[in-house]
């Protein structure tokens, strides 16, 4: 008997297999990671407490993580706390992006989060800028980081967007902590400040904030600006 393949198959089952395998790689470092025992996380009785707010930096514990190899030559990003220690960089390059040799003399310009020793607790809005790619600094007159550290909770998961109607930069982040509006008080907000042509900042503005009460919450957004009156999230 002459079985045909199923044009079908052979074409789902590849992409299905990557999924499924990409699903299982996941999985197995989810549970590598939160199989880590930490000294730190557990009361007195061997229980890891509940979704609090640290009050103190130095109360906060380190958060779980698998040990990863380092580059051979990282690059050195400032960070406030001097350790070169960043997470979540959002890069515009706007010359691939804009067509623009530089903006305010750098092509490059990234927004990060200090994370030293993979610690959360330290995450705070920072803005860098390079001609290369590779070295990076604080341009002259802006604050470093944007924003003093919360009290409670931090500022972490940053975006950053070109505004080219405001020429602004505009870096999106979520705070993490209390957010209080009237008699309500929320868990959390997604909040954004611009960075202005002098490098001049405006206070942070809440865009969304979110209750206990919300079905879900988000991390990690990502703004798209398709044009000065369409923008995607």
């Amino acid at each position: 008997m002459n079985l045909k393949p199923n044009p079908f198959l052979s074409t789902m089952m590849p992409q299905n297999l990557k999924k499924l395998t990409l699903i299982l790689i996941c999985l197995f470092i989810s549970f590598l990671s939160f199989s880590q025992s930490n000294p730190d996380t557990v009361d007195d009785e061997g229980n890891e407490p509940k979704l609090k707010f640290w009050q103190n930096l130095k109360d906060a514990p380190l958060s779980f993580g698998l040990p990863l190899k380092n580059a051979n030559t990282p690059l050195n990003i400032p960070t406030p706390d001097s350790t070169s220690e960043a997470v979540h960089p959002s890069i515009i390059d706007f010359y691939n992006e804009y067509g623009m040799t530089t903006w305010n003399g750098y092509r490059y310009w990234m927004a990060y989060t200090p994370y030293f020793l993979t610690n959360a607790i330290v995450e705070n809005p920072v803005i860098a800028a390079s001609n290369d790619g590779v070295t990076w600094v604080i341009p002259k007159g802006l604050k470093f980081p944007l924003i003093p550290a919360p009290e409670i909770g931090n500022n972490c998961d940053v975006d950053m967007v070109f505004n080219s109607d405001s020429d602004q930069l505009w870096v999106y982040y979520m705070y993490r902590g209390p957010v209080v509006i009237g008699n309500d008080t929320m868990i959390s907000g997604l909040k954004l400040i611009k960075v202005n042509a002098d490098m001049s900042s405006t206070d942070p503005m809440l865009v969304k904030p979110f209750k206990e009460t919300d079905e879900a919450t988000i991390v990690s957004p990502c703004i798209w600006r398709e044009s000065a009156t369409r923008w995607h999230m």
